[in-house]
């Protein structure tokens, strides 16, 4: 079990980096090493039952590299591996102990009922990309405008069917805006009874059909990744699947404390 932090145990002039909270009875030890280099230890700062993940950086901002990213990351799927644990976004560093318990004593019911919300929840990340040529194929072929405008563009070069690529260009870019509002209907009409919630992305490149979280109880993740199989093996040909999880629920804990000016 990860030990209680002391004030007096902190590295001089550190600052307090917080990667997530928890109950603090649930903690058990984490082996990773955090972000900053050199890398420290995590271990927790808890008042009364409800604890902060943290270890020791300089202070000031944390640079946003690939190893510090990357070790956040690894610290909170090492955690959430163990208890239910509600991260915090990435640079959060509290300046010391002292203002850092005050945030757990002021908001400690606030994470013991987010805490409770989420229980045993994962999150799933879903990104659909779609194969364009074959979707490209698809459109061609069932629309007769487009495919008689298609044909007629390629039997002129040059200036001669400049207003007709524009319009064969408009006309594709409208039919393949509604084959991914249908595609992603279909998606999340399979999924979404799955999950407790849903968070979409709405500005998305042409060539992705979805991207989107799911909050997943963990009685469900087998059925859930059940579903997805079946949507891959249906799109297959057209488009593909990427999944990432199951994670801590990033999307969905939604922590809302004072942080420090610049954290």
């Amino acid at each position: 079990m990860a030990a209680a932090s002391d004030p007096a145990t902190a590295g001089p002039g550190a600052g307090r980096y917080v990667y997530g909270f928890a109950r603090a009875g649930e903690v058990q030890g984490i082996a990773e090493e955090g972000v900053g280099d050199p890398a420290a230890a995590v271990d927790v700062v808890s008042h009364e039952g409800i604890c902060a993940l943290v270890s020791d950086v300089a202070p000031g901002p944390v640079q946003a590299d690939r190893s510090n990213l990357d070790a956040h990351s690894r610290v909170l799927q090492a955690a959430f591996q163990q208890f239910p644990v509600l991260p915090v976004r990435f640079g959060v560093v509290f300046p010391g102990e002292v203002e850092l318990r005050s945030v757990l004593e002021q908001h400690g019911e606030e994470l013991e009922r987010l805490l409770g919300d989420l229980g045993d929840q994962s999150e799933v990340r879903l990104t659909v990309y779609y194969d364009e040529e074959a979707v490209l194929q698809e459109i061609v072929t069932e629309d007769r405008q487009i495919a008689s405008l298609s044909e007629k563009t390629r039997a002129v070069s040059g200036d001669a069917g400049y207003f007709e690529r524009i319009r064969l260009g408009e006309l594709v870019a409208q039919a393949m805006g509604r084959k991914r509002a249908e595609d992603e209907a279909r998606i999340l009409a399979r999924l979404r009874p799955l999950a407790a919630a849903v968070e979409s992305q709405a500005e998305l490149p042409e060539a992705v059909v979805l991207r989107a979280s799911f909050l997943v109880e963990a009685g469900k993740l087998d059925e859930f990744g059940a579903a997805v199989d079946e949507l891959s093996q249906r799109l297959e040909g057209r488009a593909r699947v990427k999944v990432v999880g199951p994670l801590p629920p990033y999307s969905f804990a939604d922590v809302r404390l004072p942080v420090p000016e610049g954290a």
